[in-house]
């Protein structure tokens, strides 16, 4: 049995018709594009828009991201660039700068989340509903106009204040 099929079993499905319909089409997009891309916009100034994943950990045996600060149609389209990669084989090493996915020779970094059940509490609430346990978790950060990420000294303050929270 695929490893995706294993977590689709342990599914605890909605009793109601529009919350099921809603799970089945999770389910449909990360059997179908090799995962779920959940947008969350802000309710506030102090919030932050993000997105996330939902399926690389069962497709394709890597942690699901995270994409904090971006607008969530950028951060989805990172994703899916890492879900590409994914899909063709390739696995980005964690910790080091990867320099295929930005323009301007921008690089990306993915960075592992420490705290798992403050990220599932907080922010990945759909993949705790799909995994039904934590699973590893990075941060795909980006760095700021002069090409400094979040944890350099001299990083834009706002970078740094919407990625670091989940450091």
């Amino acid at each position: 049995m695929h490893a995706l099929d294993e977590y689709i079993i342990k599914l605890p499905w909605s009793n109601d018709p529009q919350e099921r319909a809603v799970e089945q089409q999770v389910v449909d997009h990360i059997r179908e594009a090799g995962c779920h891309l959940m947008g969350v916009y802000p309710d506030s100034d102090a919030d932050v828009e993000f997105v996330y994943s939902v399926g690389l950990w069962a497709n394709y045996g890597f942690p699901e991201a995270i994409c904090l600060g971006l607008p969530a149609r950028t951060g989805g389209q990172l994703i899916n660039s890492l879900r590409d990669c994914l899909k063709a084989g390739e696995r980005p090493d964690l910790g080091q700068p990867l320099t295929d996915f930005l323009a301007n020779d921008y690089a990306i970094q993915l960075e592992p989340v420490q705290d798992l059940s403050m990220a599932y509490e907080d922010y990945v609430c759909w993949a705790g509903w799909f995994y039904q346990e934590p699973v590893p978790i990075v941060r795909l950060c980006w760095p700021d106009r002069d090409g400094r990420f979040p944890w350099e000294p001299e990083c834009n303050e706002v970078n740094r204040l919407a990625q670091n929270r989940l450091s």
